[in-house]
């Protein structure tokens, strides 16, 4: 083998390294087009609420103020049914700890939506930041 394989082979591997770290920091639940949302920042969006927001949570654990409906994270065709034909639609997707709002988020990434975001730590940050659940 000649250094200049070596080299070339080594550089391929430093590339496949490098693209590999840089997905997994999207972390095992988000993809790269799912955006978050943190709880003071969605408070403070709701003051002229411009997106739907959807309660993904089962079992049923209580909604965010101004929450438009609840749809479980499981029922993909009935998210995308609700949200409609625009894939640019802006959505936020909430649930108890933002596990299940990340799956469903995953799933609207998936199909071409490209507005979607989720509530970054779920109710419980929302709630841990001083703000009300309706329950």
């Amino acid at each position: 083998m000649t250094r200049f394989t070596t080299i070339a082979r080594r550089s391929g591997q430093c590339a496949l390294l490098t693209l590999s770290l840089a997905l997994s920091a999207c972390g095992p639940d988000e993809s790269p087009g799912l955006g978050l949302v943190t709880p003071e920042q969605l408070h403070s969006e709701l003051a002229s609420k411009d997106f739907l927001m959807i309660d993904v949570h089962v079992p049923y654990a209580g909604t965010l103020p101004q929450t438009d409906t609840s749809i479980p994270y499981t029922e993909t065709e009935q998210l995308v049914s609700y949200v409609s034909d625009d894939l640019a639609r802006k959505v936020v997707l909430t649930c108890l700890t933002d596990h299940m709002s990340a799956i469903a988020g995953n799933e609207l990434v998936k199909r071409g939506y490209t507005a979607i975001r989720h509530l970054d730590g779920g109710m419980q940050a929302w709630e841990a930041a001083g703000f009300p659940i309706e329950r």
